[in-house]
């Protein structure tokens, strides 16, 4: 289970995920299975969605016009 959790976390902090869980299924892992070696993983994940369409907003200004007079 942690090795699945820290493949999930590297996920995550590459931003390639939001967020995850990774948990070892109960019903599906009886002793039966476990001892055959069969184990279940569930793994949820929300993915982050891919920015097809940004939008970007410009505004030209002057406010900071006079910031070119400053001299540090």
């Amino acid at each position: 289970t942690e090795g699945l959790r820290a493949f999930m976390r590297d996920l995550k902090n590459q931003g390639a995920v939001i967020n995850f869980e990774v948990y070892a299924d109960p019903d599906l892992n009886s002793a039966s299975q476990l001892a055959q070696g069969k184990v279940y993983w569930n793994i949820r994940f929300t993915d982050v969605p891919p920015a097809e369409n940004p939008n970007f907003r410009v505004e030209v200004t002057d406010q900071w016009l006079t910031e070119v007079l400053d001299v540090a």
